[in-house]
């Protein structure tokens, strides 16, 4: 920077300096300084990336801070109180431009409206600019060309992921928002047009942003031409000039390319709307607008446009490939939305999807793409937070700073949506925390018509692709290094590969086909039901198919999102078929306790009828005086508190077995599948309990397909049968003949019966060793009298044994796989439970026993914390009225199927604070229980239809958990970071850990 000749030239001057400062300092309260050397200030203190540099001398020097680059005194803001008062309190006296020789030359003596300083003819210049270039009708009359350039970007991705060949999307996306831009601004076609050369585009854009940015000596040193004359002889001079060349080319083309006659257009670009301006102004007018008007104005939409669009999408993909569970929750929250079989995004479709806001929220927060908010000038003197600034000093506000400023955000550094969630921070300029567009008169003018391009892009991209890393990356090797001058970019580019998901086959147009005839009838008896009763609030809905088309593969949360829109109480139509939907604590209380005789039958569908012998069982079975004896007899029998513990040396050496086999992992250390070693511990406990078999050497069982029954029997009673959503005239059932559903629930019914016929078998042979469930009920079938109330049979017998088969494996499984996975992924609460149980049983126990359980509280509060957090049946097993009630006010006719989503009722911010957090402390004190007397926490459901098999499940897992936390510490995979570990969601009826848990054992005791 030729600072040598410059302090040649310039060393007589620095006693006069010292002298002036002085006398200031004398005069002013001047905010705080860090050390500067004569002559250059505190140049020497600024690095590659300012924002950066000048965050690090706020920590030590404060939030408001005097720095001098050169000759020029610049104040620079980093904290949102004083933001506040520059950008609000005092935006009037501070909301002029400094008259720096960059932004001079580029915008033609400032004739644009962002370099330009503030006064009469800027103001009049913003305003029509706002009124007819940027307002609202306007940004929306240009919506179709973003929705026409994102399929264009779909279709071009589409091709990478035939082949699975990373994408560059650092290019990807900039050539998107200059796709838009171009044609939106310039009227120009940028994958079309003669005169644009896109390759080069990207390097005139870096270009002119990098000679707006940079050090100019003719702005730091303003002596006596001095500035100037090392400018010219470091060739900067030369540099600004060939940028606004190459701008004054490309802006004239496009100009003269307008006033062409017989120039075909399909809609009016800003170019011609200012040209139209231009032509229709009078002498008179207030604002006589001319062609370098035009340029100025393009050269702010062609940097401010282009660029920071692209970048805040690159960092919003970068952050979401580095932490891949909030990928993929934004992707369900978005797939669960906007359903499956979407061809095309619209811009309607953006306000469905409230997670991907908070994401965009986040990445402004963590990268701002401008995190020094183009400088300000002072008019007059004012105050800020106590200190004096005098009028013509610049202010620079520390955007990127503020938003990263530990005071006002928890981990600032992580990049973690859901702190937006219940949060009124916003990005338009009110909430000085979050400052992407600025604020103030000088806010961004083009802010709708940037966000309405970074929402539509991004949603695009999360819905039609999943994104995987290239061959051999992990996501610990994405590089979020920063680079550039005016706006901070990532400096590797970011590559992904593009996958189309697959999508669920539903056979919805095949059903149409058949029931279109129906849709009047329909539409007839909505109207009558509407008259008669006081229903529910209800989404909107689809002819015949009704709210089918909203619910995802995770119901719950489909259900859920469609709920903070209806009502906590809501009635969906399911086909034909309405169900009303409870999402809060207070109305499940009135349909669990208030009604609970009038609504605990069960609906009669398809698939649980099948897998139930004719409702010959305790969970599927509809309400009446046989089910009643039914469950009288299995709670007396088998799961009073009784016969529970009798089966506790079973769980005790089931759990002994595990931990000699988790020991043998210890030795060398390798990563345990947890998910399937706790699947095998209950299946263990179950089989020996129910069936008298060992799960491990019974010659009955091929245990390595245990697992994929369950998986197919939860499937078949909880998966979209048309004969229950279409129980009309048989076409429901013949879309399930054609579809296969049918002969998919009898291979499923077939392969059930031929194992508990295998076991019920071997219970038969004389000599056998008895006292299993198995065995007692067939000694009450053989002894039972004629005049008994209930009449066993063999079909009750398996009925039964298929509701402890699927309930009693997968549930307590589940529950020890989603509390090891939150332990994991909160190593200090861990540690904590740990460090409870070890004081308390010492470091000699050889194993542990039931009396062991319950002298550990705090193993309680993680078990109601993972039960909330996770609950593995979220939707509770469909009940059905028997007679008219009302909840909350509103009518439920009888014969209605009632769903308890206690999912949602977990998740309630209203009940839970922090509710997506792992928190076990939030029981500390509280009553709140599991056993169905507190309606916030339902994982066993509640009133008559609550799982008989309660204590048994518990037992199970505070047992299993006891040992696992006892015996081992537990660690990472070798390149495994807490934040990798996955919690996404899969199943249908249980809710599974969708990617299997996989821990290092290690060995305390």
């Amino acid at each position: 920077m030729a600072i040598s000749l410059l302090c040649f030239c310039l060393i007589t001057l620095v006693t006069l300096i010292l002298f002036e400062k002085k006398i200031k300092q004398s005069k002013w309260n001047l905010p705080p300084s860090p050390p500067k050397f004569p002559v250059i200030g505190n140049l020497h203190q600024i690095g590659e990336l300012p924002h950066r540099s000048l965050e690090r001398l706020a920590r030590k020097y404060g939030p408001v801070m005097l720095l001098h680059f050169g000759f020029v005194p610049v104040v620079v803001v980093s904290s949102r109180e004083a933001a506040e008062e520059v950008l609000r309190t005092h935006d009037l006296d501070c909301c002029s431009r400094p008259k720096l020789v960059g932004t001079r030359l580029l915008s033609r003596d400032f004739k644009d409206i962002a370099f330009t300083p503030y006064g009469e003819e800027w103001k009049e210049r913003r305003k029509l600019a706002v009124r007819e270039l940027f307002c609202l009708k306007k940004v929306q009359s240009f919506r179709y060309i973003r929705e026409e350039e994102c399929n264009f970007m779909v279709k071009k991705l589409s091709e990478s992921a035939v082949c699975r060949s990373p994408v560059d999307l650092s290019k990807a996306l900039f050539w998107l928002t200059a796709s838009i831009l171009f044609r939106v601004a310039l009227g120009q076609n940028f994958n079309e047009s003669k005169f644009i050369d896109k390759e080069k585009i990207e390097e005139l854009v870096f270009e002119a942003e990098t000679a707006l940015g940079s050090f100019t000596c003719s702005d730091s040193f303003p002596v006596a031409g001095l500035g100037w004359l090392v400018d010219w002889l470091s060739g900067q001079h030369k540099r600004l000039n060939d940028v606004f060349f190459k701008l004054d080319d490309l802006f004239q083309r496009v100009i003269d390319d307008h006033l062409s006659t017989g120039r075909s257009k399909d809609h009016q670009d800003i170019v011609d709307s200012m040209l139209d301006m231009i032509h229709k102004q009078g002498q008179n007018g207030s604002l006589n607008l001319t062609v370098d008007h035009i340029r100025g104005v393009l050269l702010n939409i062609f940097l401010a446009g282009i660029d920071t669009g692209a970048i805040t999408m690159i960092w919003a993909m970068t952050e979401l490939a580095r932490n891949p569970n909030l990928m993929k929750k934004v992707q369900r929250e978005i797939r669960d939305a906007l359903g499956n079989n979407k061809k095309t995004i619209t811009e309607e479709d953006v306000e469905k999807v409230p997670y991907l806001k908070m994401v965009i929220k986040e990445t402004f927060r963590l990268h701002h793409a401008v995190p020094l908010l183009l400088p300000r000038e002072t008019m007059v003197h004012i105050k800020v937070q106590g200190y004096n600034i005098p009028p013509k000093t610049q202010i620079l506000v520390n955007a990127g700073a503020i938003g990263r400023d530990p005071k006002l955000w928890t981990n600032p550094e992580e990049f973690n949506p859901e702190r937006f969630i219940n949060s009124p921070v916003d990005y338009r300029g009110q909430y000085f925390e979050l400052l992407p567009f600025g604020s103030g008169r000088r806010i961004c003018p083009g802010m709708p018509m940037g966000m309405a391009t970074v929402e539509l892009g991004l949603l695009n991209l999360l819905y039609f692709f999943d994104w995987s890393l290239p061959d051999g990356m992990t996501h610990e090797d994405i590089d979020t290094e920063e680079a550039g001058t005016l706006t901070i970019v990532k400096k590797v580019p970011l590559k992904l590969v593009p996958i189309r998901p697959k999508k669920r086959k539903m056979e919805i147009s095949l059903l149409c086909l058949f029931l279109i005839t129906f849709t009047s009838l329909i539409f007839v008896g909505k109207k009558i039901k509407r008259s008669k009763w006081n229903l529910p609030p209800s989404p909107p809905e689809f002819p015949i198919i009704g709210s089918l088309h909203q619910v995802g593969e995770l119901p719950h949360r489909s259900l859920q999102r469609l709920a903070e829109r209806a009502g906590h109480v809501m009635l969906v139509h399911l086909g034909f078929i309405p169900v009303t939907v409870i999402s809060s604590k207070e109305a499940a209380e009135e349909v669990l306790k208030t009604h609970d005789l009038d609504c605990c039958s069960r609906p009669k569908l398809v698939g649980t009828k099948l897998i139930s012998r004719g409702f010959k069982d305790i969970g599927f079975t509809p309400y009446s005086e046989e089910w009643k004896e039914r469950r009288k007899f299995l709670v007396r029998e088998f799961f009073c508190f009784k016969k529970v513990q009798s089966f506790g040396y079973i769980r005790e050496e089931e759990c002994n077995l595990l931990v000699k086999k988790l020991f043998e992992s210890a030795v060398d250390q390798s990563p345990v599948d947890l998910s399937k070693t706790l699947f095998w511990l209950t299946a263990s406990i179950v089989f020996r309990v129910a069936f008298g078999q060992s799960f491990h050497e019974s010659q009955l069982i091929d245990k390595e397909k245990v697992d994929e029954l369950i998986f197919e029997a939860e499937t078949a009673q909880a998966s979209f049968t048309c004969s229950d959503f279409f129980p009309i005239a048989g076409l429901g059932w013949l879309v399930d003949w054609l579809s296969g559903q049918h002969k998919r629930l009898h291979d499923i019914f077939f392969k059930l019966d031929a194992l508990l016929q295998r076991v019920i078998d071997d219970h038969m042979h004389p000599g056998r060793s008895k006292g299993d469930i198995t065995d007692l009920m067939l000694d009450v079938m053989h002894k039972q009298g004629k005049d008994d109330a209930l009449q066993l049979t063999l079909d009750h017998i398996k009925g039964f044994l298929t509701n402890i088969f699927i309930a009693g494996i997968d549930t307590g499984a589940l529950t020890m796989i989603w509390a090891m996975t939150e332990l994991a992924r909160n190593p200090k609460v861990m540690k904590k439970l740990q460090g409870q149980i070890r004081d308390h049983f010492g470091n000699n126990k050889e194993r542990i026993t039931e009396k062991d359980i319950g002298k550990v509280p705090y193993l309680n509060l993680v078990i109601k914390e993972t039960f909330r957090l996770h609950p593995v049946v979220p939707l509770l097993l469909p009940k059905e009225t028997m007679a008219h009630i009302k909840v909350q006010g509103y009518d439920i006719p009888p014969k209605r199927r009632i769903l308890i989503n206690a999912w949602a009722i977990a998740k309630d911010p209203k009940l839970w604070t922090n509710p997506e957090e792992f928190i076990p402390e939030r029981f500390i004190d509280s009553h709140v229980d599991y056993r169905g007397q507190h309606f916030e926490l339902l994982p066993f459901g509640s009133g008559r239809r609550i799982c008989p098999g309660m204590a048994m499940g518990i037992a199970t897992v505070e047992l299993g958990l006891l040992n696992l936390l006892y015996f081992f510490d537990w660690k990472l995979p070798d390149g495994m970071r807490q934040r990798d570990i996955d919690v996404e969601e899969g199943g249908t009826l249980t809710i599974v850990k969708k990617v299997p848990l996989k821990l290092v054992p290690v060995r305390v005791h």
